[in-house]
């Protein structure tokens, strides 16, 4: 059995888009990896379009699993490998507690080598709440996996240090893109309300190409 790895998302999409090529690398050679997922993801049609229904909020968390689990799937990993933590979207900062003590069973349980997670950088409020979340569940369980943090959503123009691992990912670039593309809530159009995607076109653009970046 090679490296166990450990891949934290505070939304279903995020593993995918931040290290979706690095995934399929690493289940191709043979290592475990496993999923967290944090939040639902419910709310992504009410806080980026504006509409809440058709589909629910609700309805919209079932269908954002859905799509993870398929993902998931394409890049390597089954369903008896993921975990959904369910907490609405857009909450997560308001108790990072509650699933950190949840997270430090996790990891004590699987006993992650590496760990990738977002990174304080990222400006998306669920994803600074996840990094403080991933933190404090490591210092609980006493573990020091090799840690990769990621930035989906940048601050914009302040400076920023650059991240210090590249891993090329040319070889599974097209699993990425299909994994991708099974976030159909995401990429696509859903609701008779919509006229653009919740992620553009040049949003995605920045998740094509041969590497994916992270701070280590």
């Amino acid at each position: 059995m090679g490296r166990k790895v450990l891949v934290f998302a505070p939304h279903p999409d995020d593993e995918t888009l931040a290290c979706g090529g690095a995934i399929a690398v690493k289940t191709a050679c043979g290592e475990n990896v496993r999923m967290v997922f944090l939040t639902d993801g419910r709310n992504s049609h009410l806080h980026a379009l504006g509409i809440p229904a058709d589909p629910s909020p609700g309805e919209l968390a079932a269908i954002r699993k859905e799509e993870a689990v398929r993902a998931a799937h394409i890049l390597g990993v089954g369903p008896e490998s993921l975990s959904f933590l369910g907490i609405e979207d857009g909450t997560l900062e308001r108790d990072t507690q509650t699933p950190a003590a949840r997270i430090a069973e996790l990891i004590l349980d699987f006993g992650p080598d590496e760990v990738y997670y977002p990174d304080r950088l990222d400006r998306h409020r669920d994803h600074r709440a996840a990094f403080f979340t991933v933190e404090a569940a490591l210092e609980m369980a006493g573990r020091c996996p090799r840690r990769f943090r990621y930035v989906i959503w940048h601050r914009g123009t302040e400076h920023v240090p650059g991240p210090d691992v590249r891993v090329e990912i040319s070889g599974t670039a097209e699993v990425k893109k299909k994994a991708l593309q099974e976030y159909r809530s995401q990429v696509g159009l859903i609701s008779p309300a919509q006229t653009r995607p919740v992620l553009t076109d040049a949003f995605l653009a920045r998740f094509r190409g041969r590497y994916e970046e992270f701070y280590a």
